[in-house]
């Protein structure tokens, strides 16, 4: 069966490659900017993935033009008085990768180097996006990660937007991530740098799902119910007092942002979600079934200021632990980025990052890092980041509940390749 799977996503993959490749421009531009005769930083900023406000629209849009509702007529052929599809296949479909070409990494003051690496392809992806016909977008990609034997559908929806003709009601079903609505998102990021946004340590990523959304003039927000993480998460488990613990997660997001003027597409965002992970725990018994009442909540406050050349970006992230096993701990992180335009192809980066970690019971908890980078973009979909991470956290040898080391310095020399099509 694996290898039937595999075989099916090599042909799929191929294929996609074809249909991308025989599109005019193909090398050139991406999906939708093939579809809408569109330069790629229409809706992507230099350090695509990373979107600017015009992009952010499009997509919460369901991939139309803001303002617009040309899902069934853009790009599109008439097939009968109720269908319509792309005049071109290539439209739909697009390649996106990254490929390490170096990196070396220092361990402690000493600067002896524990790794370097050449050449290694971090993920390949193939995806298909669209509209089916006007307000109903559909976004699927396949993602192909480094050193691992299978392909996985990584993020996956089918939406209807502008419900009775508003922006005030939109619905998105699948698997993805609610955090690509905050101001600085954890998916849709400038630097891919070794160290990533505090989002990325916590447990949150692609859920499944059904979310309802809305937006009016300088206001945004969002609600959504997922499917529990962790184990069981079909079942409702009953808990010690009797009640009924719950089988899904819930999540809002509020956001709050410029729609013009010299900071258009600044704003502030909030997002709190709680994940219900309890699962049932066997005993020698298997009738026998211990629940381990376990749950986490994430609060994002994060912020993007964005004037013109210069854009900075923040974030406060709290992730709190509740465990009737074993306790509760609190993890926070913080991030502060600023990327400035110098040209139209060269773009300047630099992150401080702190994490707190709640699990350690001495020492000094916080792990920290300054990131320089400089991103080169010969083309609107290619881009090269070099970067170095330096490690400022304290370096001595301290105590978790696990008894394992924590704080040991690593600096990180990365240079990547990185491109979609």
């Amino acid at each position: 069966m694996r290898g039937i799977l595999k075989g099916s996503i090599i042909g799929l993959f191929v294929f996609a490659m074809s249909m991308v490749m025989l599109s005019p421009n193909a090398w050139a531009t991406s999906a939708f900017a093939r579809k809408y005769g569109l330069a790629c930083n229409t809706c992507h900023t230099l350090t695509f993935p990373r979107l600017n406000y015009y992009g952010e629209k499009f997509m919460r849009n369901g991939f139309q033009i803001p303002g617009e509702q040309d899902g069934s007529t853009k790009g599109k052929t008439a097939i009968t008085d109720d269908l319509t599809l792309d005049e071109r296949l290539g439209n739909l479909m697009g390649v996106r990768g990254k490929i390490r070409i170096f990196e070396k990494q220092e361990q402690d003051a000493s600067g002896d180097s524990i790794s370097s690496t050449v050449g290694s392809t971090l993920f390949g992806a193939i995806f298909a996006s669209g509209t089916i016909a006007e307000n109903i977008p559909v976004w699927m990609e396949f993602e192909m990660p480094a050193g691992e034997a299978e392909t996985e559908l990584a993020n996956y929806f089918v939406g209807w937007t502008n419900i009775g003709g508003t922006s005030l009601a939109n619905v998105r079903v699948g698997g993805f991530t609610p955090t690509e609505w905050t101001s600085f998102s954890d998916q849709k990021r400038a630097l891919d740098a070794p160290k990533s946004h505090p989002l990325a340590l916590s447990d949150l990523g692609t859920t499944t799902g059904i979310e309802y959304y809305g937006y009016t003039g300088p206001a945004f927000w969002a609600v959504g119910v997922a499917d529990k993480k962790g184990g069981n998460f079909n079942a409702k488990l009953t808990t010690s007092t009797g009640g009924i613990e719950s089988n899904k997660d819930v999540y809002i997001v509020l956001r709050g942002e410029m729609p013009e003027g010299p900071i258009e597409g600044s704003s502030i965002s909030f997002l709190a979600y709680q994940a219900n992970m309890g699962s049932e725990k066997f005993d020698s018994a298997v009738a026998n079934p211990i629940l381990e009442n376990s749950k986490f909540r994430i609060y994002d406050l994060s912020a993007n200021l964005r004037m013109g050349p210069l854009d900075l970006l923040a974030a406060y992230v709290w992730d709190k632990d509740v465990n009737t096993g074993s306790g509760e701990d609190d993890d926070k992180a913080y991030s502060i980025e600023a990327d400035y335009k110098i040209t139209n192809n060269l773009m300047g980066i630099l992150r401080y990052d702190i994490y707190d970690d709640g699990s350690v019971t001495s020492g000094d908890s916080k792990d920290s890092y300054w990131t320089p980078a400089i991103v080169f973009a010969p083309r609107e979909n290619l881009k090269i980041t070099a970067s170095y991470t330096l490690d400022t956290s304290d370096d001595t040898k301290i105590g978790t509940t696990s008894s394992s080391e924590y704080g040991e310095q690593s600096n990180i020399w990365d240079v990547e390749l990185q491109f979609m099509f």
